[in-house]
């Protein structure tokens, strides 16, 4: 304050007139990546250099130290800050939890971690014996709540599906207020971000039907049921990457989670700017190119799968056998001179022109989110790149397809679940380095990475590296060659049994099937991954 006051008083009036023709007209530190005058910059042009230094190291929001307790701290990071990517992620985890009942021997008494117990209540049941429905909900609310409360005793803000469907009934569908009573229920002063959805500023934990699911005894244990791990909305930044890994460390250790074919790891990736209709377009048709290569980079058994189906297998497009020839000369001229400024149409296969004129046709994100559901059900976006998530704000109907006026986020859905930590992080990093580079390139530099990806007789392993290149992960050339490498000769899982003539047949053969294909995840050394370069 005297430092300011000392400036105005003192300063020739020629030198703070230069002072003030440099200030906007609305001056913060939340300023656009673009703004080229910040209130730091202010406070060096005012002889405050020291004062520009500290301020900035303080970062938006500085608080008093003696006031750090009842701080409320925001729950996730949606602001547009110059030294920040635009990009956030967030990432579902997918994993099987085991569970014993009451009276029955640890199958594994050497494993000192933890595990649900299931205690019989006759009350509860009028009587009677347990049956799948109740071993079910069961070991999901004792496994979910544990792996809740000990994220939230490390400071991880967590909760499961059930506490929150239960503090939105009590404030009737306030997600603010809902929010603020459960993360003051487990011991969090929160600053909630009222525009987005409460279930994405919080490690989310909550049951998933599509996972497996067996209550009739297995390896031991009484059952297993499927859970899955939410992470809040995080941002493209080696402080989140670090949370990541503390948190899956956590769950292999606090738990005995474990992994087999109906487990996935899905990264739904946004950005803080919005989308258009063309950056869209542009994100669809550099994966749609890299599809080939994605899948080298995940088990083969993901292809069939139902709900990670590949692009140019299982979409409404990829399974059109009767697209229109492309040819420039016919309809737009624009629409073709921007299509062919951004794939090197002359070097594809015919099959490839078809499918991008058809994406870079589509006149509004409705035709385009249809061409890329999936063919079978087309209620469902079940597919490896997932579009449903992305919505008009509804402030722009008259919009540009240069316009930013799509909110949300773009899943993708390849990968088999993962509680590798390296993985996790590579493969957040992989998909959003994808986004990223789809968006921002320029039309030119767009072209020459599908002409990477898209080099006519080259496998995929041929493509992996330039591809790698092109989207600045150079540095992982080496990692993901291995991936490629160990998925090339990965055995397919056995199919599914079918129903055996009795309901006791069929169980034994769900039992073996299940105990063949389930792996349990063992607990990982407590230094692993601090200061590793990958984050």
């Amino acid at each position: 304050c005297h430092g300011l006051v000392l400036f105005c008083v003192n300063a020739s009036e020629r030198r703070q007139d230069r002072v003030l023709a440099r200030i906007p007209g609305v001056l913060d530190v939340l300023t656009p990546a673009n703004r080229e005058y910040v209130v730091y910059d202010l406070l060096g042009d005012v002889n405050l250099q020291y004062e520009s230094s500290y301020y900035r190291g303080l970062g938006p929001y500085p608080y008093v130290p003696d006031l750090a307790r009842v701080r409320r701290l925001p729950l996730v990071n949606l602001d547009d800050t110059p030294d920040l990517s635009p990009y956030t992620f967030g990432v579902e985890l997918e994993f099987i939890a085991p569970y014993i009942r009451e009276g029955t021997p640890d199958p594994a008494p050497s494993d000192s971690r933890w595990i649900y117990n299931h205690v019989h209540n006759p009350e509860e049941t009028g009587g009677r014996p347990d049956n799948t429905g109740t071993l079910r909900n069961s070991s999901y609310i004792g496994n979910a709540e544990h792996l809740a409360e000990t994220l939230n005793k490390l400071g991880y803000f967590s909760c499961t599906y059930n506490t929150l469907s239960d503090a939105l009934d009590v404030v009737r569908e306030d997600d603010v207020a809902a929010l603020l009573n459960v993360a003051r229920q487990a011991g969090f002063l929160a600053r909630p971000a009222p525009a987005l959805d409460c279930r994405f500023q919080t490690w989310f934990i909550e049951r998933d039907s599509s996972l497996s699911d067996f209550h009739a005894g297995l390896l031991g244990y009484a059952g297993v049921v499927g859970l899955e791990l939410a992470t809040p909305v995080m941002r493209h930044k080696r402080g989140d990457f670090e949370r990541v890994v503390k948190v899956v460390k956590t769950v292999r250790s606090c738990m005995r989670p474990m992994l087999d074919e109906s487990c996935g790891l899905h990264v739904h990736v946004g950005s803080v700017r919005g989308f258009s209709l063309r950056s869209l377009k542009r994100i669809v048709s550099m994966v749609w190119a890299a599809d080939p290569v994605i899948f080298a980079l995940v088990h083969p058994y993901r292809q069939d799968n139902e709900y990670s189906i590949p692009l140019r297998g299982g979409t409404n497009l990829g399974a059109n056998n009767f697209l229109e020839p492309y040819d420039p000369l016919q309809g737009d001229r624009m629409s073709a001179i921007e299509l062919e400024s951004h794939i090197p149409m002359d070097r594809i296969p015919k099959r490839l022109r078809e499918e991008f004129s058809k994406i870079w046709t589509a006149p509004d994100l409705l035709t385009l989110k249809a061409l890329v559901r999936t063919a079978v059900d087309n209620s469902r976006a079940s597919v490896a790149l997932n579009v449903k998530h992305l919505v008009h704000n509804g402030f722009f109907v008259d919009a540009g397809p240069a316009d930013r006026v799509l909110q949300g986020t773009i899943e993708f859905r390849a990968r088999e679940g993962t509680l590798d930590p390296e993985l996790v992080v590579r493969w957040a990093k992989l998909v959003t380095a994808m986004m990223e580079k789809a968006e921002t390139s320029s039309p030119w530099q767009f072209c020459q990475i599908m002409a990477v990806v898209l080099r006519h007789g080259a496998s995929e392993a041929e493509r992996l590296g330039p591809f790698l290149d092109a989207l600045g992960l150079g540095e992982s050339r080496d990692f993901w060659a291995g991936v490629a490498a160990r998925n090339k000769v990965a055995e397919m899982p056995a199919p599914m049994p079918t129903f055996g003539r009795t309901e006791k047949e069929s169980e034994d053969r769900k039992r073996a099937w299940h105990e063949k294909n389930i792996a349990s995840v063992p607990p990982l050394e407590e230094g692993f991954g601090e200061n590793d370069a990958w984050l």
